[in-house]
């Protein structure tokens, strides 16, 4: 998705899911992530990140984490209120 090339994306959902092995956590990994992370979100893309030794440790915990998220990313939007604050004027 634009510069980036995601784990896994899930288009019709907006979703993203990131696994970050130990090159994250080297110097400025962190930095490139969160810009990375930012832009994704501007794009209106939901990001989960998870470190693979956390994948390996607690793979029921991210299934659950990812499964809640799926199920955020499809309910739909909230109805807004009509303009003028939902207050009808003749």
């Amino acid at each position: 998705m634009g510069d980036y090339v995601l784990d896994f994306y899930a288009p019709s959902l907006r979703l993203a899911v990131e696994c970050d092995g130990g090159q994250h956590a080297e110097p400025g990994g962190g930095v490139r992530d969160e810009v990375r992370t930012a832009w994704l979100k501007r794009q209106g893309v939901v990001v989960l990140r998870y470190w693979n030794s956390d994948i390996d440790a607690n793979i029921e915990g991210v299934v659950a984490d990812i499964t809640g998220a799926v199920a955020r990313c499809k309910r739909p939007p909230p109805n807004l209120p009509l303009s003028g604050g939902g207050i009808k004027t003749k």
